[in-house]
């Protein structure tokens, strides 16, 4: 779970820088970027995620041993 949220936070400020650069590059004159090349903010799983995630994994192995 600790590297889920880790790699979540590195790719969203990566992504942020990346798409930043995008927008200079539109300032500057460049117009040849497609709106849909820009990355989107929000790779992985969030916290919420995770906990259910971990919790449905303990409800499955408890009703797994205990039938």
């Amino acid at each position: 779970m600790f590297d889920a949220s880790r790699l979540t936070l590195e790719t969203d400020e990566k992504t942020k820088v990346i798409n930043e650069l995008i927008k200079i590059y539109k300032d500057l004159g460049e117009n040849n970027i497609n709106p849909e090349e820009k990355l989107k903010d929000f790779v992985g799983h969030t916290h919420i995620q995770m906990l259910v995630g971990f919790c449905l994994g303990i409800i499955v192995t408890l009703i797994y041993f205990c039938l």
